[in-house]
């Protein structure tokens, strides 16, 4: 499984890549964190100092961030449910919840319970009952967690693995600025940050993975500065007699969010808000989303949807290539 995670996110990140001229200062680094490979790239004089910080600060925040982690932070909350956490762990939560104000919930960190129960995280793949469905969801609802400075406090468990790559890639970013780099390529898990501009100049192409075709691209966007981070249905799932089931699970039902969508895009200067907003947003399903992205026009976002049209926010129609049916959501 790694093994097939890790071919496809190197093809995301070299997608992410137009031809540049070559750099002979040019540093790169990639290691296995947050439960994906990371790829990053940097070019420069102080590009290997800030590669180097860069790894650092991932591998720490993993540690914390990690639910499966004995020894992590999160891993302690979910087993006591009321901890004084780090500053780091409670930024992250807040967050995270701010997020799920400005989704309405369909962000939410909560849904722990939730993916245990379909298998999501060990593979064992299953179609839960209802009735327990219904029970876990009892307990679930980022309106249940209250964080008082550094106290947190929470009925469910927490899940930080639709955030925590965008939260890291802030990090990086801040990292790369202390240094002084002026060009770099990360992909965290294919959380892309595209960090100045190439080498030689001009904007980076990010490649949108094709959710049908995922060993190809069905579009890309030109950025500089920007964060862009793409939820697809297409990176867990199972089928059972015949029923096609992903992993973006809806908070309001517990069950996947069925709304013709395959993937979200989203582009934003923030690596927190554009992971927590592609999930989001995919709930959200196009009409909400929409309405969501009206009221936001400094997001930039790309959906894909089952017969692969590509519907796009007006700020990329200048930035936006593909050869996919495409139409501007608003």
């Amino acid at each position: 499984m790694k093994k097939i995670i890790f071919t496809l996110t190197i093809m995301l990140f070299l997608s992410s890549c137009s031809p540049i001229n070559s750099a002979k200062d040019k540093i790169s680094a990639d290691f296995y964190a947050m439960d994906t490979p990371m790829v990053l790239t940097a070019y420069g004089d102080n590009a290997k100092p800030a590669i180097k910080a860069i790894k650092t600060e991932i591998i720490d925040l993993d540690k914390k961030f990690d639910r499966k982690n004995e020894d992590g932070e999160l891993y302690n909350f979910n087993i006591n449910g009321k901890v004084l956490v780090s500053d780091d762990l409670a930024d992250i939560i807040a967050k995270s919840v701010e997020i799920s104000d400005l989704t309405g919930g369909a962000f939410d960190i909560t849904v722990s319970a939730i993916m245990d129960l379909w298998g999501f995280y060990d593979q064992n793949y299953t179609v839960p009952d209802d009735a327990l469905i219904q029970k876990k969801l009892e307990k679930t609802g980022y309106k249940h967690i209250t964080l008082d400075g550094n106290l947190l406090t929470a009925i469910s468990m927490l899940d930080l693995g639709g955030i925590a790559k965008g939260y890291a890639s802030d990090r990086a970013m801040k990292i790369l600025k202390s240094y002084g780099v002026s060009s770099a390529i990360l992909s965290l898990g294919g959380n892309i940050l595209a960090y100045g501009t190439r080498p030689g100049g001009g904007y980076w192409n990010v490649g949108i993975e094709d959710p049908v075709q995922t060993d190809k691209v069905i579009a890309t966007v030109e950025v500089s500065d920007k964060f862009v981070v793409t939820s697809g249905t297409y990176q867990r799932f199972f089928e059972k007699d015949g029923v096609f089931y992903h992993h973006i699970i809806d908070p309001k039902t517990g069950y996947p969010a069925d709304n013709g969508l395959t993937s979200v895009s989203v582009i934003a200067d923030s690596g927190t808000l554009a992971d927590g907003l592609s999930t989001g947003l995919f709930v959200m399903g196009l009409e909400k989303a929409k309405e969501y992205l009206m009221a936001h026009p400094e997001i930039g976002a790309v959906f894909i949807d089952r017969d692969s049209t590509v519907y796009y926010t007006p700020n990329l129609s200048g930035v936006l290539k593909t050869d996919a049916k495409k139409t501007a959501l608003f």
